[in-house]
């Protein structure tokens, strides 16, 4: 009797490992997609906790490079590069490809 529960614990481990790595592979994803450094976040949730590092990537300002950003010559608020209208106050920019 005390083999089996020692093969639940390990079964239960082995499954609770199995879906601390998905969720934090989960997270690295979900901070990728917002523009966000995805190795740092994957570090974060699978060294400390998914929920928490997802809820740092949910509120994390995204980072954007220099190349893929440009200024609305009406409001200088910042846009893609790729934009055709500014988000912000509507105006036609023209389209510049990033790169």
């Amino acid at each position: 009797m005390e083999a089996f529960g020692q093969l639940v614990s390990l079964v239960l481990l082995i499954v609770g490992g199995v879906f601390w790595l998905v969720a934090s592979l989960g997270v690295m994803t979900f901070a990728e997609h917002r523009g966000l450094s995805s190795g740092t976040y994957f570090a974060a949730a699978f060294f400390l906790s998914p929920p928490v590092a997802f809820l740092a990537a949910a509120t994390a300002r995204p980072s954007f490079n220099a190349k893929s950003v440009k200024r609305c010559p009406e409001c200088a608020e910042t846009i893609w590069r790729e934009a055709r209208k500014c988000r912000y106050c509507g105006s036609p920019v023209q389209v510049e490809s990033a790169g």
